[in-house]
């Protein structure tokens, strides 16, 4: 008797896991074309070697970052997000969006 219900158990969870997809899917973004702008960092690049105290919060995008070292920062890349990255040496190393 205890056979039957077992046996019946291993069926049912065998007839689940066939019902299960295997298609794995995901996201990619395409990559931007060389030279592309999309966050308006060409205005900011002439701050590339200046010290920190040059920006001004003000005068950034809301959404962008000021990627300081050793700071815990996202990887997802967004297009339109300006990225201002800033040396050990408090001057800005790079512009970039991201």
């Amino acid at each position: 008797m205890l056979l039957l219900p077992r046996a019946l158990g291993v069926g049912l969870f065998a007839a689940l896991a066939a019902c299960t997809s295997s298609i794995k899917t995901e996201t990619v973004e395409a990559p931007l074309a060389s030279g592309s702008d999309t966050c308006n960092a060409a205005p900011y690049e002439k701050m590339v070697g200046q010290r920190v105290t040059v920006l001004n919060d003000a005068d950034l995008p809301k959404d962008a970052r000021v990627l300081f070292p050793g700071a815990a920062v996202t990887e997802e890349f967004i297009g339109n997000r300006l990225n201002i990255t800033i040396g050990t040496d408090d001057t800005i190393k790079d512009v970039y969006c991201g």
